[in-house]
């Protein structure tokens, strides 16, 4: 765990460039191997896309719109525009044209970020109709739709961004200090990102979070879960949500090596290549894994499918000894044992073989998921939160986990039941509001 603290998230790039250089800091799995990025190299792509977004014309305060799945580029747009002092506006790829049309009049967007000619195409479609919106940078770009000059234009490259802002910077003398001291003269209560409530009772509400809420959430959340430079972390959970963002931020703060999957259906794959230390993930994908592992043991032998039965049970007696906080039986240890050695460590290696813990947010788990994980040597830490609450309010700390529950309080977080049964939250992660909606 590093001892630095930072103030905001514009700090975030030059901590873990200067306090955690390693040659694979970012790393995402494609259908050949794993590509690598440097903490520099990660750095100088969010500082160069930073740069770059001033050169087509955002300001400090102006909203940038994300719609993008998990890869290392929604990072660097995330924090390239967070350094820029302009705020995050995440949208899910999945939302319609119209759903889309919707988050982007109503927060002002100015400047969309699409990952592929799918999702700017959406974007097209309705941009007659955005006044605020001036324009369309696409990652995946097709080159001979999207051409680069030198004038401020609708639509632009990702990769023509950050040419732009490389290029300024090889100009400009002294532009990597200004750099640093713009991002270090954003202020911890300025506005970092709205997020958008789903809508499932009325049009989505934008969640208005500073820069000091997610960093407060990040530092005491770190406090309860150790994650550490040694770490290897797979993520594959959609960024816009924000637990999933708030974990890799906690990821790159620490140093731990963000492995981002292919998609969500080379999960299982990538975790075998990957070998994960810690991920994060919803209970239908803990739920699935379990599944899977029971359809794989029906269609063994006989002989094998009581093998397994045996060495389960073994693990989940020595799994609710240990989360009794008693030893468990010398019975039970010795059995424990051979049972992991043969049976229980095979399916662990399904996981790549290496996870220490996972986290399980987003809904409520099943005690019968989680005891199963615990009973083949997946421990399992579940917690609780809202967007609103940027995101965490409690999590069950490793190494003293309750199964049933969602935890403790975070250190600076203080929790009342009301009357009426509502849980009332106070604590330096909390909303500023809901954005043009205060009555709400």
């Amino acid at each position: 765990m590093t001892t630095t603290e930072i103030r905001t998230l514009a700090d975030l790039p030059f901590h873990f460039s200067g306090c955690h250089p390693k040659s694979a800091l970012v790393r995402r799995c494609s259908p050949v191997g794993i590509e690598a990025l440097s903490s520099r190299q990660f750095f100088e792509q969010i500082r160069d896309f930073s740069l770059g977004l001033k050169e087509i014309g955002v300001s400090s305060g102006d909203r940038v719109a994300l719609i993008c799945e998990t890869r290392p580029e929604w990072m660097v747009v995330d924090l390239g525009v967070l350094a820029a002092g302009a705020v995050t506006i995440p949208i899910y790829p999945t939302l319609t044209a119209e759903r889309i049309r919707y988050i982007l009049a109503d927060s002002g967007a100015t400047t969309v970020v699409a990952s592929d000619e799918e999702q700017a195409a959406k974007v097209r479609a309705i941009q007659s109709g955005l006044d605020d919106l001036e324009t369309v940078v696409v990652i995946d770009a097709d080159s001979g739709r999207v051409e680069a000059d030198s004038a401020l234009q609708s639509e632009i490259s990702f990769t023509d961004v950050e040419r732009r802002g490389h290029r300024r910077l090889m100009m400009e003398d002294g532009l990597a200090r200004e750099f640093k001291e713009a991002a270090s003269a954003i202020s911890a209560d300025q506005l970092a990102t709205i997020i958008y409530t789903s809508g499932t009772t009325g049009d989505p509400k934008g969640v208005m979070l500073t820069h000091g809420a997610i960093v407060a959430n990040v530092i005491d959340a770190g406090t309860m879960i150790t994650v550490s430079d040694t770490d290897n972390a797979l993520s594959f959970l959609p960024l816009c949500h924000a637990l999933e963002r708030q974990v890799v931020y906690l990821y790159l703060y620490n140093g731990a090596t963000v492995t981002f999957a292919e998609s969500l259906e080379t999960v299982a794959r990538d975790m075998r290549r990957v070998g994960p230390t810690v991920m994060t993930g919803v209970p239908r994908v803990f739920e699935k894994l379990r599944a899977r592992i029971l359809d794989a043991v029906s269609q063994a032998p006989p002989l094998r499918q009581r093998l397994f039965r045996w060495a389960l049970g073994v693990g989940l007696q020595r799994a609710r000894a240990c989360l009794e906080r008693r030893e468990p039986s010398l019975a039970t240890r010795v059995q424990h044992g051979l049972a992991d050695r043969l049976v229980l460590s095979k399916i662990r290696e399904r996981t790549g073989g290496r996870l220490r813990f996972v986290i399980s947010g987003g809904a409520p788990l099943s005690l019968m998921v989680a005891e199963f994980l615990f009973a083949v040597g997946i421990p399992v830490l579940e917690g609780y939160g809202l967007t609103e609450t940027a995101p965490v309010l409690t999590v069950n700390p490793e190494g003293a986990p309750c199964l049933g529950t969602v935890g403790k309080a975070l250190p600076r977080v203080k929790l009342r039941i009301a009357g009426d049964g509502e849980i009332l939250a106070r604590g330096p992660n909390l909303m500023l509001g809901y954005y043009q909606q205060p009555e709400a």
